[in-house]
């Protein structure tokens, strides 16, 4: 009888990323805010500047296509999650296939294309892409193609402020940041936005460097975007 272990799984690993966004305020500022609450106001609207900043930036980065991004420091988005190839999590799906997202070329009919790939992975009733995110672009060609009849204006995302409409089931809302002629499929189960406990939009305590008249303070954020299932997730490129 053989008894040696059978190696069944293996665990994605992911690096956490951490972001600093400055706020500033002058001495000049400061002379010409006199008074606690001119100062006061100046301060919450630069904290919520960079606070928006941040958020920005961390948005762009969820569509980063290779580990680390583009600098190698940023969040391993999207782009580098959903794809047929490349190491991801720390395991290559070419000798890991089960590791493989789902990845393919835009032909001709959007609604059919679309389809497939969405079916391609999904596993029964339940386990399936309820999110799609695609470019305003793609978003309205189709909305555009898909029976009116069938076509069903999600109230799910609206609720928390995305306009979007239902697909196979799932909702479908575009982003100004996402690539340009992608349409991703998300299985949300999967998928986890991971943050440090102290390093969520952390702001630290103001301080004067030696060599500038102003007074410095960062928003601080730390974390991965995890996915512990990557063969759920599918995306269609070159859709124009």
């Amino acid at each position: 009888m053989n008894t040696s272990a059978n190696d069944i799984s293996t665990n994605a690993e992911f690096a956490p990323r951490q972001y600093a966004v400055p706020v500033v305020i002058s001495g000049s500022d400061k002379t010409d805010n006199m008074g606690e609450a001119a100062v006061m106001n100046m301060l919450k609207a630069r904290i919520v500047n960079a606070e928006g900043t941040l958020t920005g930036l961390l948005n762009a980065h969820l569509y980063n296509t290779a580990v680390g991004g583009a600098d190698g420091k940023s969040l391993d988005g999207i782009g580098i999650m959903i794809d047929s190839a490349g190491t991801y999590g720390g395991i290559n799906p070419t000798t890991d296939t089960w590791w493989a997202a789902t990845g393919v070329a835009y032909s001709s009919d959007i609604v059919s294309e679309l389809t497939t790939n969405y079916l391609a992975v999904s596993k029964g009733a339940t386990d399936k892409p309820d999110l799609g995110v695609t470019t305003q672009a793609v978003y309205e060609k189709l909305f555009g193609e898909i029976d009116p009849t069938l076509r069903l204006m999600s109230t799910k995302m609206g609720d928390v402020g995305f306009e979007s409409f239902g697909f196979r089931g799932m909702s479908v809302v575009f982003d100004e940041d996402c690539t340009s002629g992608v349409f991703y499929f998300l299985n949300t189960k999967y998928i986890k936005l991971r943050y440090h406990k102290d390093r969520n939009f952390a702001t630290t305590p103001f301080q004067m460097p030696v060599n500038q008249d102003a007074d410095i303070s960062h928003i601080l954020w730390k974390g991965a975007l995890t996915c512990s299932a990557r063969l759920r997730q599918a995306k269609v490129t070159g859709i124009s």
